[in-house]
This record gives structure tokens, sequence and C-alpha cells, in this order.
């Protein structure tokens, strides 16, 4: 009884975040911003931010900040949320030593160039599926 009890804990507990992480993703850009934003607005942002790392000159700040601000979001997002579950959705195993920025962005920006057939896709789920497909679990 009391194992049936614990299973059925741990599943709303999985549930619990899984609607937490959504809910999560709504207060991540600015009222104002359009949240449905897709792969091709954020691999401008993006491309934008690589430059300002690389040599340290900015260009459009508003759209430096955001690429960081959603990047860096969901990678904090996907590191609370993450769950021993096996079969948990949005799972990425994360070096134990974590992700600088620079990395962050870096492999969001070689999943967008690699995958230019979804660039119209959600430009949230498109962070998510980078950060899942570079650090499987396995």
């Amino acid at each position: 009884m009391l194992s049936l009890i614990s299973r059925a804990m741990n599943s709303c507990q999985a549930a619990f975040k899984a609607v937490l992480f959504v809910a999560s993703l709504s207060f991540m850009s600015p009222s104002y911003a359009d949240t449905s934003m897709d792969g091709n607005a954020l691999a401008y942002q993006c491309q934008e931010a690589e430059k300002f790392l690389a040599n340290g000159k900015m260009s459009d700040r508003f759209y430096i900040g955001n690429c960081f601000g959603i990047v860096t979001g969901i990678l904090q997002a996907m590191y609370v949320l993450q769950s021993d579950d096996p079969k948990a959705v949005f799972k990425a195993c994360f070096p134990k030593e974590g992700l600088q920025t620079k990395q962050a962005v870096g492999v969001v920006m070689n999943y967008l160039r690699n995958n230019r057939d979804l660039l119209n896709e959600n430009a949230y789920v498109l962070v998510i599926a980078a950060f899942v497909k570079s650090y499987p679990c396995s």
C-alpha cells in the first residue's frame, strides 16, 4: 500500500513539474514581447549575441539580451526541473560543471544551423530541443 502511495505521489510531482515548466516559459519574455517568436528571430538575435561574445562589440543590446535571457532562462528551468524519472519529457543530462552562457548560446545556434527546416517552430521549443539533443541521457 505504501509503495502504491509513493508511486502516485511521484506521478503527481512529475505532472506538477511539467505544468510548472510550461507555465514558467510564459513569464520568460517581457509582456510586450511576442511569445510566439520563431526560430528565425531567435537565430538572428543569437547571431548578434555570438558576435558580441566573440569581439565584445555590442551591436543591438535588445537582441543580445533577449537571446541570453531566453537561452539561460530555459537552461535554468531545465536544471531545476530535472527528474530522475527515465520517462521524463524534456530530459537533458547536463555536464556536472554546468554550462557557461557562451556554451549554451553555442549549443542553441549549432542546433538552429543544423535544423534550418525547423526555424518556423516556436523559439522556446527549439531551445529545449537543442539542449535535449545535445545532452542526451543514456
